[in-house]
């Protein structure tokens, strides 16, 4: 008996730690689901729910709109520029001019001249365009831009298939508890059902006492393990909405089975073409290390001549008084211009210079980061496939050991109802066929795992929306 609770202890640690380990937190779980059934889910379903309300999900598509934007904003640069503006300027004290002593014509006096030049009001309106002739920092500036939106791309793909291995592990996670219920259920109705014919032996005098509080001990025990695997069940389908951007009060139903799981040990095995370039990760630092070249380019680009070219047209004045200023007929004169515009870099005190060094030194570091990636995806490839071999061999053995135990207990309860067997040997088949089936649940859960990350770490992880 103490070992029977030993093991259910020892599964129950593991298993919440197996759930814990995919959420940060677990406070602010709601166990109770307060709301009827919306819809029930399989692995297709909670997955297609999670991509469509995922935070990390929505925040990449907002993500590839900002990107996008980035390069409407940049191409925008390039385009005409138009804008008008109008002037009204009043020369309360207007400006002097002093001329020196014997300065002819405009002052032969003595003594310096003090002359107010210009009208008290002024106005000016104007149009004027302006358009980018050349410049070709700006078209790497674009092309810079739109890798970037590409580059937000990859990113969401990354968050999806993040989305996508976290829910699975949770939704297997959950089955694997609800599967155990299952069976710890009708485990329960037939001890339920031997305890009864066992007391009705006791009162008809053919078996002692002791017979039937052994069983209704084991009972109390199975009932107490069913309490845990409703708090179990509660928490994992918790951590199942969690990661698929479910409310916590929305109620979940899952279909499906364990028996439905199709892992191939000899498909994983013959795997040997695995090539970590199929990982999206490697498109995302390969598209970090080209936008790196094109800000190399980019700051070269700054050592090139622009050219811009300019024009307005408008009308102006100037008037000693507020009325004549609104005259516009009589006191508004035009004006035109246009002008082109060749700047030349010459020195800027070398730091485009320092720029393109600081450029070059996060090119190499993205090599190491190729580099490095390469030899841990190669790594996580060979982890996982041996993690999945062993979890495959280890489930056919514990479902071997759990039909064996099966049997054992069927024999012991024969054994006892023939007369020919006691209550203690029921009891031991009970505790040793509890242990087999929580040996069974970790194994399939763990081969589950194995497959996922195994999928994950080869690139082959399906993102379907």
């Amino acid at each position: 008996m103490k070992k029977i609770l030993l093991v259910n202890l020892v599964f129950s640690l593991f298993f919440v730690n197996l759930l814990y380990a995919q959420v940060d937190s677990t406070n602010n779980f709601v166990v109770n689901d307060n709301t009827p059934n919306i819809e029930t889910y399989d692995l297709n379903g909670c997955l297609k729910f999670a991509l469509q309300n995922s935070e990390s999900v929505k925040k990449g598509k907002y993500n590839i709109l900002s990107a996008k934007a980035d390069v409407g904003e940049r191409l925008s640069v390039g385009l005409p520029q138009i804008g008008a503006g109008i002037t009204f300027t009043d020369n309360f004290d207007i400006r002097k001019t002093i001329l020196p002593p014997f300065s002819p014509p405009f002052n032969p006096s003595p003594q310096r001249a003090v002359l107010a030049f210009g009208a008290k009001y002024n106005g000016d309106a104007n149009i004027g365009i302006s358009q980018l002739l050349f410049d070709f920092s700006y078209l790497l500036g674009v092309r810079a831009a739109r890798m970037y939106a590409n580059l937000t791309e990859k990113q969401l793909d990354l968050s999806k298939i993040e989305v996508v291995a976290n829910v699975t592990k949770a939704y297997y996670g959950a089955l694997v508890n609800e599967e155990r219920l299952n069976l710890l259920d009708l485990n329960l109705i037939r001890l339920d059902t031997l305890l009864s014919n066992t007391n009705a032996l006791y009162k008809s005098g053919l078996v002692e006492k002791i017979d039937v509080m052994r069983l209704e001990v084991s009972r109390n025990n199975f009932k107490t393990e069913r309490e845990k695997l409703i708090y179990l069940q509660s928490l994992s389908k918790a951590i199942l909405k969690y990661q698929m951007g479910m409310k916590m009060n929305d109620s979940l139903t899952l279909k499906g089975t364990l028996r439905e799981i199709k892992m191939s040990l000899a498909e994983v095995n013959q795997e040997n073409n695995f090539d970590f370039k199929s990982r999206v990760e490697y498109e995302i630092l390969k598209t970090t290390k080209d936008l790196q070249q094109m800000n190399l380019r980019y700051t070269r680009s700054l050592y090139l001549p622009s050219l811009r070219a300019n024009a307005a047209l408008g009308y102006n004045t100037g008037t000693s008084t507020a009325g004549d200023y609104f005259r516009f007929r009589q006191n508004w004169v035009s004006y035109g211009v246009y002008n082109i515009s060749l700047n030349i870099p010459i020195f800027d005190g070398r730091r485009k210079k320092f720029a393109m060094d600081k450029v070059r030194i996060e090119m190499i570091k993205a090599e190491e980061d190729i580099k490095f990636f390469a030899r841990t995806a190669e790594f996580q490839a060979e982890q996982s496939k041996i993690a999945i071999m062993t979890a495959m061999k280890d489930l056919d053995i514990q479902s071997k050991n759990m039909e064996l135990a099966q049997e054992i207990e069927k024999v012991a309860k024969a054994k006892y109802q023939n007369g020919t067997g006691a209550s203690l040997e029921i009891i031991n088949a009970q505790a040793s066929f509890k242990e087999a089936e929580n040996n069974y649940y970790v194994a399939i859960y763990n081969a589950i795992i194995a497959k996922v990350d195994w999928d994950r770490a080869a690139g082959k992880l399906k993102v379907t929306e």
